[in-house]
């Protein structure tokens, strides 16, 4: 079973990275790390201020360790603006796994490098990775 870390913008979880984590699971693959639950307790980026300095600090490093481990990384380019899904997308760069993109990603240069497969559509890269796995 292949291991797949979603990323994305916190604003676009439940119009996205949710549904394409379920996708992804339905099809075999196990999420390392589900950063949308967080998410949705605390608001994006910790809006409701409810998290310390140390949680958010733990909240970074199992986003990390979820990259580092996943064989797959799918970045969810965000539509909205964000930073956390690109910082990740260095990390998985530099982890080697194998990186899948969907949505508007010109905005950034290392999204054409060779490695990164780049898809218009959630749903079309959904299919062609369950195809592959």
């Amino acid at each position: 079973m292949l291991s797949v870390y979603v990323a994305g913008a916190s604003s676009e979880r439940a119009e996205r990275a949710k549904p394409v984590m379920q996708a992804l699971a339905n099809a075999g693959f196990r999420i390392t790390h589900d950063w949308t639950e967080a998410c949705d307790m605390h608001g994006a980026n910790n809006e409701h201020g409810t998290l310390s300095a140390e949680e958010l600090a733990a909240c970074a490093y199992a986003d990390l360790s979820g990259v580092r481990t996943a064989d797959v990384f799918v970045l969810l380019a965000p539509e909205k603006p964000s930073t956390g899904a690109w910082a990740e997308l260095g990390i998985a760069l530099m982890s080697g796994c194998r990186i899948f993109i969907a949505g508007p990603c010109e905005q950034c240069i290392f999204t054409w490098l060779p490695q990164c497969r780049k898809f218009d559509t959630d749903e079309e890269l959904v299919r062609v990775l369950a195809e592959e796995a």
